[in-house]
């Protein structure tokens, strides 16, 4: 055997791997004990084979506001190239830069499957994950309270699927606490509306808000 590569083969039925994509002649030579011989040629085309790679904007992102930007890198010597996206959810995509957001929290493989006009195949896959964000939550032991000797406490009953939190307080007059559990003493009278942040440890957030309201003291005159 003669495979049009410098490689040759005294084997009844050899194989062979080519290097690289062109036209080979692979001639076959037989002959007899007795020195009689006959020989055949046919011709192999070997295609381009294509390299699928792709990148994507964040690997783990928080759910609220889930937007995963898939850059494509696949290539191929000779040749163009069709795409299949497959997210891990059922949905599919043949944009050439697809772009996805998730409906719930978990765990998924993107895979991209990239094909030649001659149907050869190549394909890269990729794990994500979207991670929960938190459910802020708060009440306060008396949202209406007098200007003398108010004394707020905001209990923080905020929760989370997974990963633990951490809390930041805005009481609304440039004062700020990290407690889990908030209180504050105002000074003037007036309305004030109390920010609680809830962040996990995946910078995951989530924000709620209550207006709190201090009466002002009456006058002895």
């Amino acid at each position: 055997w003669d495979f049009g590569n410098s490689v040759k083969s005294n084997g009844t039925n050899p194989s062979i791997n080519y290097a690289s994509e062109e036209l080979y002649k692979i001639k076959l030579v037989v002959k007899s004990a007795v020195g009689c011989s006959d020989s055949t040629m046919k011709q192999v085309r070997v295609f381009a084979q294509p390299k699928a790679q792709f990148t994507v904007n964040s690997q783990m992102q928080c759910y609220k506001g889930n937007y995963f930007q898939f850059s494509n890198g696949s290539n191929i010597n000779v040749g163009t190239l069709s795409y299949v996206w497959n997210f891990g959810d059922s949905s599919t995509s043949t944009s050439t830069n697809p772009k996805k957001s998730y409906a719930y929290p978990s765990n998924r493989t993107s895979k991209l499957i990239v094909s030649s006009q001659n149907g050869c195949k190549d394909s890269m896959t990729l794990s994500l994950t979207i991670k929960p964000n938190p459910q802020a939550k708060f009440y306060v032991n008396d949202s209406i309270q007098c200007q003398k000797g108010n004394d707020f406490v905001f209990y923080n009953n905020s929760k989370i699927s997974e990963g633990k939190l951490v809390a930041n307080w805005n009481f609304g007059d440039n004062s700020i606490q990290s407690s889990y559990i908030g209180r504050h003493n105002y000074i003037g009278a007036g309305f004030y509306k109390v920010l609680l942040t809830m962040t996990s440890n995946y910078n995951c957030t989530d924000t709620v808000s209550k207006w709190i309201k201090i009466t002002e003291q009456p006058v002895v005159s």
